[in-house]
């Protein structure tokens, strides 16, 4: 007898769900946080710079999200939506990354996709396109990196690119940033564990420190140069 792999019609499931559940996106308004986002987005463009000529509490990162969504598509409010739905896809794609990883099978990764997908279009206009949708896919990209075996050589700048990503998660949402302790604690392991010295372990912390703190100041040194600074600081 000819026995069907199960796991075929888990993944026609979630392909279904994801691709019933992003169009929703897209068709969202702005609420009030959309719209104040939009608005100093749309004024970095124009060479203003958030926290002088526009105020908004949020961390910077949603700010240049926003701009960019509407240099790349156009001042809409389709346009961070179409964004929102590509970092939604990402992350269907690093959780199969990880399925993969640690189970040796991408179907867990799809279906928890596939819930991902579905919750959040769930969540209608005023809990989407917020910093942590876009803050999540980062720590989903950091977590791969971490996780994935690369070349050993060049395993220094992988773990340099862990510390970024968590350093652009951190500009979104401060919180996610701590994922990058998490990920130095299992890159030291991992090191000691295949017979590293402890030196070899320290240095994956020192890159994934050194990596997030250069997304961190890059960030602010732009701030400094657009002349946003003195106006913090007052």
């Amino acid at each position: 007898l000819h026995v069907r792999d199960p796991d075929v019609w888990l993944r026609a499931v979630a392909f279904t769900v994801i691709c019933l559940a992003s169009p929703q996106i897209l068709v969202f308004s702005f609420g009030r946080d959309q719209g104040i986002y939009a608005l100093v987005g749309a004024g970095m463009l124009e060479g203003k710079v958030p926290y002088r000529d526009l105020w908004d509490f949020k961390p910077p990162g949603i700010f240049f999200v926003y701009a960019l969504a509407q240099g790349i598509f156009g001042k809409s409010m389709l346009a961070p939506r179409l964004l929102e739905v590509g970092a939604l896809i990402g992350i269907v794609i690093c959780s199969a990354r990880l399925a993969q990883t640690f189970f040796g099978n991408r179907t867990a990764g799809y279906l928890a996709g596939a819930v991902a997908a579905i919750v959040h279009a769930e969540l209608d206009f005023w809990h989407t396109g917020q910093p942590e949708t876009f803050g999540g896919l980062f720590t989903f990209v950091g977590l791969v990196l971490a996780t994935g075996e690369g070349h050993r050589r060049r395993r220094w700048a992988r773990y340099a690119f862990v510390g970024a990503t968590f350093g652009v998660a951190a500009l979104l949402k401060p919180p996610l940033g701590g994922g990058a302790l998490v990920c130095a604690a299992y890159l030291y392991t991992r090191e000691r564990t295949r017979g590293e010295s402890w030196h070899a372990g320290l240095a994956a912390v020192v890159a994934v420190g050194g990596g997030m703190l250069l997304a961190i100041l890059l960030c602010a040194s732009w701030f400094a140069l657009a002349g946003g600074w003195d106006a913090l600081v007052w």
